[in-house]
C-alpha cells in the first residue's frame, strides 16, 4: 500500500514505477483521485517475490507519506517474517514481460553529448518521448555519430526496443543503423506516434556485449533503449560470433569497419571513411577519403582473413570531380581484378569490378584489397567487398596467385640519378597501359644524362621468368631506349632496338631463373615507363621441359678446338664453346667473323665421331640484329641438321640433329657477319 499527500500535488506520483526486485510490478495512476494506491502487480503472483521494493519516477519529486509491504498468511503463502528463496536479477536489469532489459543502468557513451543530452538518459528506465522532460540523449550531427551501451558481458539478445522523440524531429532516426557488436542488426525508421520500434537480429548474430546506434550527418536522439534477453537466457553467457561483415541480399560486405590505410591524406579524408558503412557521395557529408595527387595514390583495406571475393563495389564523389576514379585499378592481394574503364565509368555509380565473377583469373581469394590511381587524387566514398553468403561459412582459403603475374610490381628499384622527379619506383607501379606512357602521367622514370646510366629492380627472390615487358615514352623521346641492354643477374638477356613510333617491347625469357634485372644505357637519358617481369606460376620446372635446355647432358663441344673463317673485333672462335652463355659481345665471350664476301663459318672438332642429339646456339643479345645469325645452317660433318630462323631477343635456338654422326659440328651463313655467343653440342640419347 502506498500513501501520498492529501493536501495537494497528489498527481505527482502518476506514472511512478513500483518494482519488487527486478520485476516492474505496476505503474501508479489516478493518484489525484485518492491519496492511497493498492499495488498487487496486477494480480500476477510471480512478480510479487523479492527482497527490495523500489518506487521510481523521472523528472519530478517523489513524496511518500507511507509505504506498507503486506505479506499474506493464508493460501499457502509464507508467514509474516518467513524468509523464502528469491532470484533477484536487479543487477542485470529490469524484467519486462518474459524478458529482461539488460541495458538499464549500464554504462552508455556517445560520440557527442550537446544540450546536456547525456548518453545515460537512454537507459534510465523512463520511456518519456518528450525532449523537455529530460530523459532523452542527444548527439551532434558531424560525420559518423553513435550511441553505445556496454552490457558488461555477452548476452544472447532477442531484440532491441527503441523509443524516439515524438514532440519534434520525429524523422531524425530514419536510416540509423543498429549494431550488435560488429553485426549490423537492422535499420531504424521515422516514427511519429508514441511507443517503440523493434529491431531483431538473426540468432547467430545476436550474441553481443555492445549495442550501438549509428547515424551519419544527423542527430541521434534516443529517449530509451531496451536490450531484451529472454528470461531463461539471462544467466547464459554465449560466445560472441566474429563478424564477417554486413549481409546485403545474397552477398556479405566483408570490408565494413575493417582496417583501412592509404598512401597519403588530404583535407581530413582519412582512409576509414571508405568502410564506415555509409555510401554518402557529397564531400561535405564527411564520408569520403582523399589522398594527394602526386605519383601513385593507393588505398587498401585489410579484411582480417582470406575470403573468396566475388566482386567489389565502390562509390566516388558526385558533388564534383566524378572522373577522378576513372582508370582506378583494383587488386585482391597480388591478383589484378580490373580497372574502371570508360565503359564502366559511363555505367554510373556504384561502380563494380568483378573478381571471381566473370574474371579472367577464375576464383580469387585474398585478404588485402587495394585501389590504385595514377597522377590524380584518389577519393572513395564507400567500398564494399562482396562475398557470396554461401562462401562465408567455408574454411579459410589460401590467397590465390594469378597464373601470370607481374612480379616486379612495387619491388625495390634504383637508378643512377634522378631528373625531373622521375623516380625509379615509377617503373614498377604496375601501370602497363599506353596511357601511362605520357610523362605527365607521372609513371615514367627519368635520369640525368650520364656516361653510364642504369635502372634496376630486385625481385627479392628468384623466379622462373616467362617474359619481360618494357614500356617507353609515347609523348616524345622514345628513341632514347635504343641500344639499351638488359641483364638478369649480370647476364645479358636482351638489347632494345627502337623503330619509329615503338613504345613497347616484349622479351621472351623461356622461364629462365633470376632475381635482379638491370637496364643499362650509355650517354643518354634513361626513361622507363614500366618494366614488368612476368612469371607463370603454373610452370613446373620438373615437368615442363618443353623449350628448356638440359645442361646436365654432356656438352661435346666444351673447350674443344674451334676455328672460324675469320675473326672480327677480337671475337675468337673459341669464345663460342668456352661454357659462358653471356650474350653481350663486349664482355668477351662471343665469336664473330668479318663481313667479307663468301661463306662465313664456325666449326668445332669433337675429336671422335659421335651421335649428336641437339645443337643449342646462343645468339648475341646486347643488340637485336637478325643478320648476325638468321639463315645460319647447322651441320654434323656433312649432314645438315637444320637452319636457324631468327627471333628477336630469343636467348637460344635448339636444332635437332636426330643422332646424326660426325666428328665436327659447323655453323655457316652466306654474307654478313656470323656472331655466336655459345654453342652446346649434346650427345644423342639413342
Amino acid at each position: 500500500m502506498i500513501y501520498s499527500r492529501s493536501d495537494s500535488s497528489q498527481n505527482y506520483l502518476n506514472g511512478a514505477k513500483v518494482k519488487i526486485g527486478s520485476n516492474t510490478c505496476q505503474l501508479l495512476a489516478d493518484m489525484e483521485k485518492t491519496n492511497m494506491a493498492r499495488v498487487d502487480c496486477d494480480g500476477d503472483a510471480t512478480k510479487r517475490t523479492g527482497q527490495i521494493v523500489r518506487v521510481e519516477l523521472w523528472g519530478t519529486t517523489i513524496t511518500l507519506c507511507e509505504v506498507q509491504v503486506l505479506v499474506a498468511s493464508d493460501g499457502g503463502l509464507p508467514e509474516v517474517g518467513e524468509v523464502i528463496a528469491t532470484v533477484d536479477y536487479t543487477h542485470l536489469g529490469e524484467k519486462v514481460d518474459d524478458f529482461f532489459n539488460v541495458a538499464m543502468g549500464k554504462s552508455a557513451s556517445a560520440s557527442s553529448e550537446p544540450w546536456n543530452g547525456k548518453a545515460s538518459r537512454a537507459i534510465d528506465g523512463t520511456t518519456n518521448q518528450n525532449w523537455n522532460k529530460g530523459s532523452c540523449s542527444h548527439t551532434n550531427r558531424k560525420g559518423n555519430e553513435y550511441w553505445m551501451v556496454d552490457l558488461g558481458r555477452v548476452y544472447q539478445i532477442d531484440h532491441i526496443r527503441v523509443w524516439s522523440r515524438t514532440d519534434a524531429h520525429t524523422d531524425r532516426l530514419a536510416g540509423a543503423k543498429v549494431w550488435l557488436g560488429h553485426h549490423r542488426c537492422g535499420t531504424l525508421a521515422a516514427k511519429t506516434d508514441a511507443g517503440y520500434q523493434e529491431v531483431k537480429c538473426s540468432e547467430v548474430e545476436s550474441a553481443a556485449r555492445y549495442v550501438t546506434v549509428e547515424h551519419f550527418g544527423q542527430y541521434i536522439t534516443l529517449c530509451e533503449v531496451q536490450v531484451m534477453v529472454k528470461q531463461n537466457m539471462v544467466d547464459v553467457e554465449p560466445n560472441e560470433m566474429i563478424s564477417n561483415g554486413e549481409q546485403i541480399g545474397d552477398f556479405t560486405n566483408v570490408a565494413v569497419r575493417k582496417t583501412a590505410t592509404q598512401s597519403s591524406e588530404g583535407w581530413g579524408g582519412v582512409a576509414s571513411r571508405a568502410v564506415d558503412g555509409w555510401a554518402l557521395t557529397q564531400w561535405n557529408q564527411g564520408s569520403c577519403t582523399h589522398t594527394h595527387a602526386s605519383g601513385l595514390s593507393e588505398w587498401s583495406v585489410d579484411l582480417g582473413k582470406v575470403y573468396k571475393i566475388d566482386h567489389v563495389k565502390f562509390w566516388g564523389r558526385t558533388d564534383c570531380c566524378q572522373d577522378r576514379l576513372k582508370w582506378t585499378r583494383v587488386y585482391v592481394g597480388r591478383t589484378f581484378c580490373g580497372y574502371l574503364n570508360e565503359e564502366g565509368y559511363a555505367a554510373g555509380q556504384p561502380f563494380t569490378i568483378n573478381c571471381s565473377a566473370d574474371a579472367e583469373n577464375g576464383e580469387v581469394s585474398g585478404q588485402i584489397v587495394t585501389f590504385q590511381r595514377l597522377a590524380n587524387y584518389l577519393t572513395l566514398c564507400e567500398v564494399q567487398v562482396m562475398v557470396k553468403n554461401e562462401d562465408i561459412a567455408e574454411e579459410e582459403l589460401p590467397s590465390t596467385l594469378p597464373q601470370l603475374e607481374n612480379i616486379a610490381r612495387n619491388k625495390p628499384s634504383h637508378q643512377t640519378s634522378v631528373g625531373w622527379n622521375g623516380y625509379a619506383e615509377r617503373a614498377v607501379d604496375g601501370y602497363t597501359e599506353e596511357a601511362s606512357a605520357l610523362y605527365n602521367a607521372q609513371s615514367c622514370t627519368h635520369s640525368q644524362r650520364e656516361t653510364l646510366n642504369y635502372w634496376e629492380v630486385d625481385l627479392e627472390q628468384e623466379y622462373y621468368v616467362d617474359y619481360l615487358y618494357i614500356l617507353g615514352r609515347k609523348d616524345c623521346c622514345g628513341d632514347r631506349l635504343d641500344g639499351a641492354v638488359i641483364t638478369m643477374d649480370n647476364k645479358t638477356v636482351a638489347g632494345i632496338k627502337y623503330t619509329t613510333g615503338q613504345t613497347m617491347w616484349t622479351i621472351p625469357m623461356n622461364n629462365a631463373k633470376g632475381r635482379r634485372f638491370r637496364i643499362t644505357l650509355l650517354n643518354e637519358y634513361l626513361t622507363i615507363c614500366e618494366f614488368a617481369v612476368y612469371a607463370n606460376h603454373a610452370y613446373d620446372p620438373a615437368t615442363d621441359t618443353e623449350g628448356q635446355v638440359d645442361l646436365t647432358v654432356s656438352n661435346l663441344a666444351l673447350d674443344k678446338v674451334a676455328t672460324s673463317s675469320s675473326t672480327f673485333l677480337g671475337g675468337e672462335a673459341g669464345f663460342a664453346n668456352d661454357g659462358d652463355m653471356e650474350g653481350n659481345f663486349f664482355k668477351g665471350s662471343c665469336m664473330s667473323t668479318g663481313a667479307e664476301q663468301g661463306t662465313h663459318w664456325w666449326s668445332v672438332d669433337l675429336i671422335d665421331s659421335h651421335g649428336v642429339g641437339h645443337v643449342i646456339v646462343y645468339q648475341r643479345l646486347d643488340v637485336d640484329m637478325a643478320s648476325y645469325i638468321d639463315g645460319a645452317v647447322v651441320k654434323v660433318g656433312n649432314h645438315v641438321c637444320g637452319t636457324i630462323q631468327h627471333e628477336s631477343n630469343k636467348p637460344w635456338f635448339r636444332v635437332d640433329c636426330k643422332g646424326m654422326k660426325g666428328s665436327t659440328v659447323s655453323i655457316s651463313k652466306e654474307a654478313g657477319y656470323l656472331q655466336l655467343c655459345e654453342v652446346v653440342v649434346q650427345v644423342s640419347e639413342d
